[in-house]
This record gives C-alpha cells, sequence and structure tokens, in this order.
C-alpha cells in the first residue's frame, strides 16, 4: 500500500473462502485494538459483516480505519481482538494464506491482461495448473455474472465489474462515493467506531453530534436548553434528542433541508447567496446575531429568494440534536 492511497478495500471472498449458511462469507471484527508508540489507533473496534455486504469506513485521517482494513487483510497484526470469517478465528494466519484480497483505488487490475487473465493472476502465484486456474477464474467470473466479458480488459469494463461481488471492507474518504455503494456505512473517531447504520439512517438520524457534521452538510443554531429536555432556538422550544452537553449553551445541529424559510417583512434573516443545484436551491441566509445558515429548497419556489430579501427562518417541532457551542 503507498502512502497516498485514498481508497482501499479488504475483501472476503465468498467464493475463495469458506462458504457460510447463507451461501457466502461472513466477518466478524471482535473489540480490535492497536497501538502505535502512544497512538492508539483502534480502541475496542467490532463491526459484524453479513455474506455479500459492503461496508464503508469514513473518518478522519488518524482515525484508525487504515489501520481496520490492513488488519482484516492480514498487514498488521492487532494488539488485542480477533478477526474471525466464517465463525473461525484467522487473526494468526498470514496474509497469503487468507484468501483475501486488497483492491486499491484503481483496483490493481493488470491493463494488458484480460478479465479472466486478471482472476487468474492469484491462482498462478500459488503454482496451480494453467488448466486448473483458468477453469477455476472462469467459474469465479461465471458465478458473479461476468462470464460474457471474460476476453474484455479492465479499460472496458465498468467500475463495478472491476470490483466483482465479495463480502467487502471499503475505505474511503469520499462520502457521496461511501453513501451511494455501501450497504451500511461506519464513521471511525480516534479509534473507535462512532455509528454503523445504513447510508439514509447515517444520514438522517446521526447518533451523535460527531456524526453529523462529519457526514453531510450541518448548520449550527446557537440555542439554550431548558429544564425536561426542551431546547430554545429561533423564537421556538422544542425536544432534544440523545446526548445533552452540561452547559446551557449549545449549538441546535440541523442540516439545509430541515429549515424552514419563507419570504417575511420583518423576518429574523437576510438572504446572502442563492445556488442552483438542480432539483434544489441552497440559500444562504444571515440570521439575527450574526449566524450564517444554509437552506435548500425546492427550486422551483426559490424565484423569490434573491440576495437581499428579508426571510424568516425556523425550525419544525421535532426533536433536534445538540452540541456544545463552539468558542470563537
Amino acid at each position: 500500500m503507498t502512502t497516498n492511497t485514498t481508497r482501499n478495500a479488504a475483501a472476503a471472498s465468498d467464493v475463495i473462502g469458506p462458504a457460510g449458511p447463507g451461501g457466502g462469507t461472513s466477518v466478524l471484527l471482535q473489540n480490535l485494538t492497536r497501538a502505535f508508540g502512544a497512538t492508539r489507533a483502534l480502541d475496542g473496534l467490532s463491526i459484524e459483516m453479513a455474506p455479500g455486504e459492503l461496508v464503508a469506513l469514513l473518518g478522519p485521517s488518524g482515525c484508525g480505519k487504515t489501520t481496520a482494513l490492513r488488519i482484516v487483510a492480514g498487514f498488521e497484526t492487532a494488539d488485542t481482538g480477533s478477526v474471525l470469517v466464517n465463525g473461525k478465528d484467522i487473526s494468526s494466519v498470514p496474509a497469503a494464506r487468507r484468501d483475501m484480497g486488497m483492491v486499491f483505488q484503481s483496483y490493481s487490475l493488470f491493463p494488458n491482461m484480460s478479465a479472466l487473465d486478471n482472476v487468474a493472476f492469484g491462482l498462478r502465484m500459488r503454482k496451480i495448473g494453467p488448466a486448473s486456474r483458468r477453469k477455476r477464474a472462469s467459474d469465479l467470473l461465471d458465478m458473479v455474472g461476468l462470464a460474457p466479458q471474460a476476453r474484455q480488459y479492465p479499460h472496458q469494463l465498468s467500475g463495478g465489474q472491476q470490483q466483482l461481488g465479495t463480502t467487502t471492507l471499503f475505505v474511503t474518504h469520499d462520502q457521496e462515493e461511501a453513501l451511494s455503494m455501501a450497504d451500511r456505512v461506519g464513521v471511525m473517531r480516534q479509534g473507535k467506531l462512532e455509528q454503523i447504520a445504513a447510508p439514509d439512517e447515517l444520514y438522517t438520524d446521526p447518533a451523535t453530534a460527531f456524526v453529523a457534521e462529519f457526514v453531510g452538510v450541518m448548520n449550527r443554531i446557537p440555542g439554550e436548553l431548558q429544564a425536561g429536555d426542551q431546547i430554545t432556538v429561533l423564537g421556538s422550544t422544542i425536544p432534544v434528542r440523545g446526548h445533552r452537553p452540561v452547559q446551557s449553551a449549545v449549538d441546535v445541529l440541523v442540516r439545509p433541508e430541515g429549515l424552514r424559510l419563507e419570504v417575511a417583512e420583518n423576518g429574523n434573516g437576510i438572504v446572502t447567496t442563492r445556488t442552483f443545484l438542480g432539483s434544489v436551491t441552497r440559500v444562504g441566509i444571515q440570521l439575527d446575531g450574526d449566524v450564517a445558515v444554509q437552506v435548500d429548497r425546492p427550486s422551483t419556489e426559490a424565484a423569490a429568494l434573491a440576495p437581499g430579501a428579508s426571510v424568516a427562518v425556523s425550525l419544525p417541532a421535532q426533536p433536534v440534536l445538540v452540541a456544545a457551542r463552539r468558542v470563537s
């Protein structure tokens, strides 16, 4: 792995590996820890992957996602914890004997080899005879629906065809890629898993303030906590969900599509920008108190929201996530 690689995947193949009850390969990362000197790269990471599932890991640089990937592939050894494939602990199995592959950003395909020869290459390195490896490679391509592309070269295949179908742990810095491709997305922070969920759940129902702000665009609007897990924000009092900070001065976290917006002569904000994004238009607004927010509205309704317009911004009466107010 090169240091500038931004996306990799460790795949436990449901064809090469031992078959599980559902006909595929299950993978379990169990309480993994790994330290490099004083730096704790992984701090009790546990992830269970179903056969054929694609799990993407997101997180800031240094959060431990690549270390987790390398431990699954066998290129790193965990200090504690285990990696189980179909219930069998493979933590002490060398990388070359794990029946796994590291797939790099460009999928690490040989451009001068056909799809068949690329699949057969690993078998060739294991000294398997030509006839056996070609038959096995042909069977593998047939099982993932790529038999018609066996003679095609990498540049003739789509990205999905280049990856085939596997139980996959996928590391990326590209949120759009993770949310669009993965069955589940895990967000990591300082060696720990903050949340793992289906992409839509991760976006609409983040478990923590960190996840909320790391995935997608998020507004911070000052509010004041009240008794009974309530918060006053933008002139309304609404319920708080999730963690409640100790201090009363907090910020409410809300996505651009979660705010209500209407033109109002004596509103609480002034439109500063308007950006057409296709079906929606993102409107930048300066609220009273020098707070800037972004609001998404259907483009068909955004004609009156020109810069300089006076608007009223409010929140629906739904529970909101809050975080400690940032100090300027």
